[in-house]
């Protein structure tokens, strides 16, 4: 046996053993149950060879660990290696086939004595220590074979095969629309068209033979109308609204919700925006229950409360657009596709409607352009603005443009934003919509 270090390629041999013991009825002494041991030959072309067996003997780890490297010189000789490097992760095995620790046990003197009479067959040997993890694939080998191991059966046939993952893209329209895939099949499958009793009875005059079901019908039509062979349907405020087939629906909710104009609302302010856009069928509420509930974007950037809900405090407005709240959102980080990084916004205390625009900068021009185009002109001259006390709302033109249109503007407390409550509940409000949103698109 030489031990020494060669520049040239050269074979390679990682082995592994490990035993599974058990403690005696008496806990107090250990018994070796089953043990295995793995091997990998990397060939001089940086090909891989796999060697997994189980042993027939129950046995020690350090038995283990040299039945391992026996096998491993046992096959190098077999296939006639003159030079190769071993790599094993047991230090007492290795320092002791070394010379570097003395053999105490006596039951591994006959395990170091025929490795060193095999080692005398291979010109050229070098051993390594090498930690757990660099050992790795052979210790995964030794575990498969401790595992399956059999006394019935010598040799046990394992077959891996390759299988190709799911799509991404499929993964992303499930995650998009679980439930419109769900309940699309089951429309199809089980339910039929719900609006089909109603036109037949509005037509033909038709009823089901059941009394129960046909006397429910008469009811119902009487909020129904037909024209041009489509089913429309009265509201309670007296706004006819199209009746549309379940497949139909389940495309209206989810453009609504997640669509090129959809915020991702909840249930019902979804129910409310479709029927204000004309449209109607009898699961309305719970299909857009089920879309919210399911829709990853809405899991993962819903709203999460951590405190107990307390009393409110409103600001009472007399009349619309008297009192308005604006904020600024931002700097955001990466910014936009156009290169804006704040979002200037303002909000109405009375009737809640809000505006928003995108810009690259924010300065006391920019927030009197804002509120001259998209206030002033369209809304007439509010008589109070709550903000806080960034700069580009304290400066010489804002007050200037404050005095001369006669406006109380107001600034919030510093560190106290629920003084400027309605424009800082509709920031967190638009900030979750841009999050839903650049799921999709990252623009």
């Amino acid at each position: 046996m030489s031990l020494r270090e060669s520049g040239e390629a050269i074979w390679e041999l990682y082995f592994d053993g490990a035993a599974s013991s058990r403690k005696d009825a008496t806990q107090q002494s250990i018994i070796p149950e089953k043990a295995g041991v793995g091997l990998i030959f990397i060939t001089l072309e940086k090909g891989m060879m796999h060697f997994s067996y189980h042993l027939s003997k129950p046995c020690t780890n350090n038995e283990a660990e040299y039945e391992a490297l026996i096998i491993g010189l046992e096959l190098a000789i077999l296939m006639e290696i003159k030079v190769i490097k071993i790599f094993g992760d047991s230090q007492l095995v290795i320092n002791q086939v070394a010379g570097t620790y003395k053999v105490l046990n006596p039951n591994l003197l006959k395990y170091h004595q025929y490795t060193l009479h095999l080692l005398e067959q291979i010109p050229t040997v070098t051993l390594y220590k090498v930690p757990r993890g660099r050992n790795f694939a052979a210790d995964a080998l030794e575990k498969l074979a401790k595992e399956f191991a059999s006394p019935e059966e010598d040799s046990i046939p394992i077959e891996i095969q390759g299988c190709k993952i799911l799509s991404p893209i499929y993964l992303e329209h499930i995650s998009k629309n679980p439930f419109q895939i769900l309940s699309a099949s089951s429309a199809t499958d089980k339910e039929g068209d719900w609006r089909q009793p109603l036109i037949d009875y509005l037509q033909e005059g038709k009823l089901p033979q059941d009394k129960s079901l046909s006397n429910q019908i008469k009811k119902r039509a009487i909020s129904y109308a037909l024209v041009n062979n489509l089913l429309y349907r009265r509201s309670f405020d007296q706004m006819w609204l199209h009746c549309l087939h379940k497949q139909e629906a389940l495309k209206i909710v989810n453009e609504v919700h997640s669509g090129l104009c959809g915020a991702h609302q909840s249930g019902p302010k979804m129910k409310l925006k479709i029927k204000r856009l004309g449209y109607y069928w009898h699961t309305m509420i719970d299909d857009c229950m089920n879309t919210a509930k399911y829709c990853h974007q809405c899991k993962v950037h819903g709203v999460v409360l951590h405190q107990p809900p307390n009393v409110l405090h409103p600001t009472i407005a007399s009349s619309p657009f008297e009192s308005w709240g604006t904020d600024i959102i931002g700097p955001i980080d990466p910014p936009s596709s156009r290169g804006h990084r704040f979002i200037l916004a303002t909000t109405d205390y009375f009737s809640k409607w809000a505006k928003a625009i995108l810009l690259r900068n924010v300065t006391s021009r920019h927030v009197l352009k804002f509120f001259c185009d998209h206030i002033v002109y369209r809304f007439g001259v509010p008589r109070k603005i709550i903000s806080d006390n960034r700069s580009a709302f304290k400066s010489t033109k804002i007050n200037s443009f404050v005095r001369c249109h006669n406006i109380d503007w107001r600034y919030s407390a510093i560190y106290y934003p629920r003084a400027n409550g309605l424009a800082e509940a509709f920031n967190k409000t638009l900030v979750q919509i841009i999050k839903k949103t650049l799921d999709d698109n990252k623009r």
